[in-house]
């Protein structure tokens, strides 16, 4: 009887034992799949976190990519403006000698305008130093017929002043005449009687 017991009891245990062992074993596998759906969610989050990874890769690329266009359209825009800003100072330049020139073109007129001027003014100075001469020649001459008018007139007045004077003598040389006549007349004539006179009242 004491053997029946012990071998139930210890039938009893193995049963327990082995309920032990495959509670045991239940448990691990419980175990196992939970750390093989743990091992597959990590993976599936590492996959996730590569595909983002490789997501943001991409977008980094392409951000890159837009940035390298933008900064290949910006030094493209850089070099536009500098090429508009050339343009723009060659034609300032541009621009600047050909105010130049005109300045010098009006300049040149200028210039010679002054100078036509000038050449005027010189021609209209010999003119007026021609018509000046032409006078001054003219009262020359007005002068020289003056002066031989004038000494044309003092040789009229000194041949008729020595007429006059002539003519003075004459007379005098005629009365001086006249006057020895009559003294000689007087001379020649007879002396009257002074007796025979009558008495005169």
């Amino acid at each position: 009887m004491v053997a029946l017991v012990v071998l139930s009891v210890l039938a009893v245990l193995s049963v327990l034992a082995i309920l032990a062992v495959l509670a045991i074993l239940a448990i691990l596998a419980i175990l196992a799949v939970l750390a093989i759906l743990a091992i597959l969610t990590v993976l599936a989050v590492l996959s996730v976190l590569a595909i983002l990874a490789v997501l943001a890769i991409l977008a980094i690329l392409a951000v890159l990519a837009v940035l390298s266009v933008l900064a290949i359209l910006a030094v493209l825009s850089v070099l536009a403006i500098l090429a508009i800003l050339a343009v723009l100072a060659i034609l300032a330049v541009l621009a600047i000698l050909a105010v130049l020139a005109i300045l010098a073109v009006l300049a040149i007129l200028v210039v010679l305008a002054i100078l036509a001027i000038l050449a005027v003014l010189s021609v209209l100075a010999i003119l007026a130093i021609l018509a000046v001469l032409s006078v001054l020649a003219i009262l020359a001459v007005l002068a020289v017929l003056a002066i031989l008018a004038i000494l044309a007139v003092l040789a009229i007045l000194a041949v008729l002043s020595v007429l006059a004077i002539l003519a003075i003598l004459a007379i005098l040389a005629v009365l001086a005449i006249l006057a020895i006549l009559a003294i000689l007349a007087v001379l020649a004539a007879p002396v009257p009687d002074q007796k025979h006179q009558p008495c005169l009242p």
